[in-house]
């Protein structure tokens, strides 16, 4: 699907909608359907000509640098990594989602966390009471994986987006 190709046809579609206007039986009714159309084509179109922005995919990238770069530190590696630091973002955006949440899955099981966890204060791990519930009592890869759709879902929505 190509978003400006919908918008055009869109675009069409209310244009069209304008000139059956004059003939519409119920004009109240209609004309308030054009303009919620036009209201959500316009909007669509702004976010995509980049009037709206959030700073969090920049915040990720910084925060993958911080990591890695803590780490080449801590290797004492002479200099600064960024051509290495490139090189593993540049594979990090090559995956594809569900292999980068099996890899996630496969260290969450490794590592036995809900062990550690039922062991220790339950909700020391995070202040979500739900999901340090739902972590404790997983069991297969589902569970995981089901746990993590609803942890990045949720973060997803927290996304603030501001007008430029």
């Amino acid at each position: 699907m190509n978003p400006f190709t919908t918008i055009t046809q869109q675009k069409f579609l209310i244009k069209a909608l304008r000139k059956e206007y004059p003939n519409s039986k119920d004009k109240k009714r209609d004309w308030e359907r054009i303009q919620i159309l036009e209201n959500c084509v316009n909007e669509f179109e702004s976010m995509l000509q980049y009037l709206y922005y959030t700073d969090t995919i920049e915040k990720l990238i910084y925060s993958c640098m911080y990591e890695f770069f803590l780490k080449a530190e801590a290797q004492s590696v002479k200099g600064v990594p960024m051509p290495q630091f490139n090189n593993k973002m540049m594979l990090i955006l090559d995956y594809n989602k569900e292999q980068m949440k099996s890899e996630v899955i496969s260290i969450m099981q490794d590592l036995e966390l809900n062990k550690i966890l039922t062991e220790l204060d339950p909700f020391a791990f995070d202040k979500d009471e739900e999901f340090n519930t739902k972590f404790i009592n997983m069991t297969t890869k589902t569970d995981y994986s089901n746990l993590l759709n609803d942890y990045v879902n949720n973060l997803k929505q927290k996304i603030k987006w501001e007008k430029k």
